[in-house]
């Protein structure tokens, strides 16, 4: 990452030339850390929400509006950052701290999802939507039959 340290507006008019220097030298494990970061959102998906092919943007995708905006938000940060870090020059514009912090938010609300809960629930949603649909067939097939003159 290149950051342009600029003098005050002082030194701008005193003739002051800008010098560039780099905030952070990229060193090569930099991409490797992104890797990491992408691979352990990868496994957390995939022990939450049974998410177990593809990368982590397809895997995103495919879990979809079960993850909160804000999630899939960092996901997607982390999944753009993850791609782009093979890259040698585009790597350079990735903003470390900014993709840290979403893997961190991220990972924080994967590590807080049940399985177990989020299975049962769905069972039961399941379960549920068959008892209504199953009472609600009883109760119209006693209506027809009563209004018929059978009951």
């Amino acid at each position: 990452m290149v950051v342009a340290a600029l003098k005050s507006q002082d030194d701008a008019d005193s003739g002051f030339c800008p010098v560039v220097r780099r905030a952070s030298l990229l060193r090569m494990d930099e991409p490797q850390d992104i890797g990491v970061q992408a691979a352990r959102l990868e496994k957390l998906l995939e022990e939450r929400f049974s998410a177990r092919r593809g990368t982590l943007a397809q895997r995103v995708a495919r879990v979809g509006r079960e993850l909160p905006r804000s999630v899939r938000r960092d996901l997607g940060r982390v999944a753009e950052a993850a791609d782009v870090s093979g890259h040698p020059k585009l790597s350079m514009r990735i903003d470390r701290a900014q993709v840290t912090a979403a893997s961190l938010r991220a990972e924080s609300y994967l590590r807080n999802v049940d399985a177990g809960f989020r299975r049962r629930g769905k069972w039961l949603g399941v379960a549920a939507g068959l008892v209504i649909n199953l009472a609600l067939g009883l109760t119209l097939l006693i209506v027809v039959l009563r209004w018929r003159g059978f009951l």
